[in-house]
């Protein structure tokens, strides 16, 4: 346990978060414990030459360290509320991470940085400053060279792509939260097909209510269609006739990019490609995480390593860009089985492999028995990344998307990798938040942007499913009054 006292207690959440990764994510609690780890005491100063002072008394094994980072204002006036509310932030981050850096003398490949959204925050970055983002990531948010890397080939690979056009496009995401399994380590809101029966019939009937209010919407405000998602959960566990019964209720553009994910490999077969192929759909995501089969059983899945090379090779029948998700650092997991995985995949025939890093979120089951299992050295799963990349680019891939999760092993990053003019425009959109977003089915979020202000609203469906079909009248009617136009 570690404690935080704070004079700036709206932006507790803030501190913690930078607080987190050097103490391999314990819990920190906002006030003083006397059997806490560790007890950091912030104070926040403002003095009248555009500086602010971030003192810290923090103790560790009964010895206290004292600390003083002086902040100056990245982007000179900040009258503005927003702006100061956001400078304020990033000076109590940055106090907090250079305290720790000299106290637990640790290496951070991000630095100070927590978002999820490395690229957009350069984007932005790189416009406040006028040409500096650069600079700033390096020497005041002292990220390393290899990320700034990172960042730069990303940027690099959008650009012929990359597109901010809120007002006359939208992106489409339909949500499907049923799987076979509930993997050990996933948060996401997923109903467990092997523990009860799922509500598949009812479900259907909401989604496809929302689904209509969505065609119509879109004919009425003359929106371009420019990508439709449909993830999970595993949409393909519900079988053909209900994810066609979905499929068929969309109103496509001709030039439509149509992702699906199939992500477990015993959920694909011939008549659900057929199906995927006949509604247009000219992406799927087939997502072993492993090849090694102690993993697969220890993470609850039902299927082998065979039945991965089957479905690929069932996929490789038709004309999809298959894209593969690979986590580094699963519980368990050695050098040796990661270099198993990569030398299987190496042989694949894929368009995109993304290579994500292990969280600990806290809704996962792992996370309940993490007290149970040894996390993986973060060393260790730095290296496993740097082998994963090395195989995507020997697969002739280039990194184009990137995202960070909080209670990510290492404090890395997850990583899309793309052969040449096959990137996931949604992918792309969704992390830069670049267009409107209408999300469908229980727990999606819809995004309404507002491009001239930099605004952006968020509506999230209930998670419950049941609550999702009993209430779908009402959030139509949210949805209504959120993306209504003049």
């Amino acid at each position: 346990m570690i404690s935080l006292i704070t004079n700036v207690p709206k932006f507790k959440n803030d501190i913690a978060d930078m607080i987190r990764p050097f103490f391999g994510f314990n819990e920190v609690v906002y006030e003083e414990k006397k059997d806490a780890y560790l007890v950091v005491n912030h104070e926040h100063i403002e003095n009248n030459n555009n500086t602010w002072n971030e003192n810290f008394y923090i103790t560790k094994n009964n010895i206290e360290t004292s600390y003083v980072y002086v902040y100056v204002y990245l982007y000179g006036d900040i009258t503005d509320d927003i702006k100061y509310k956001r400078e304020v932030k990033r000076s109590v981050k940055l106090g907090m991470y250079y305290a720790l850096k000299q106290i637990e003398n640790k290496y951070m490949p991000w630095g100070a940085l927590t978002g999820i959204r490395p690229t957009r925050l350069y984007r932005s970055m790189d416009v406040e400053s006028d040409g500096h983002a650069e600079d700033i990531m390096r020497n005041d948010y002292d990220v390393a060279e290899s990320k700034l890397k990172l960042v730069k080939q990303i940027i690099s690979s959008q650009e012929s792509i990359y597109n901010v056009d809120c007002d006359s496009s939208v992106n489409l995401y339909i949500g499907i939260p049923f799987c076979l399994t509930r993997c050990l380590y996933c948060s996401f809101i997923s109903f467990d097909m092997s523990i009860d029966t799922a509500p598949i019939d009812e479900y259907t009937e909401a989604l496809i209510k929302e689904i209509n209010w969505f065609n119509k919407w879109r004919k009425k405000n003359n929106k371009k269609l420019r990508s439709i998602y449909v993830g999970g959960g595993t949409p393909t566990a519900i079988g053909v006739k209900y994810l066609e019964q979905i499929l068929s209720a969309i109103r496509l553009d001709e030039s439509t990019e149509f992702t699906v994910e199939a992500g477990r490999p015993d959920t694909i077969d011939k008549p659900m490609l057929d199906m995927l192929s006949n509604y247009k759909v000219n992406r799927i995501s087939i997502n072993p995480q492993t090849m090694n089969e102690v993993t697969l059983q220890f993470m609850k899945r039902q299927h082998t390593t065979k039945d991965i090379l089957e479905a690929l090779e069932i996929s490789n029948e038709y004309n999809f860009i298959v894209n593969m998700d690979l986590i580094m650092g699963l519980t368990g997991e050695t050098i040796e089985m990661v270099q198993n995985t990569l030398a299987i995949v190496k042989d694949f025939k894929i368009d995109n492999l993304t290579i994500h890093t292990l969280a600990i979120k806290r809704s996962s089951q792992l996370k309940e028995q993490l007290k149970d299992f040894e996390p993986t050295d973060e060393s260790i799963v730095t290296k496993m990344v740097q082998m994963a990349h090395e195989t995507a680019y020997q697969m002739n891939m280039q990194p184009y998307y990137m995202y960070r999760q909080k209670y990510i092993s290492g404090n890395l990053e997850n990583v899309g990798f793309s052969t040449e003019n096959n990137q996931c425009l949604y992918n792309i959109d969704i992390m830069d938040e670049t267009h409107n977003l209408i999300a469908l089915g229980a727990g999606a979020v819809s995004k309404r942007m507002y491009c001239g202000i930099k605004k952006h609203v968020r509506l999230a469906n209930n998670k419950s499913i049941t609550h999702y079909i009993s209430n779908i009248d009402q959030l139509l009617l949210k949805k209504d009054d959120l993306f209504a136009y003049n």
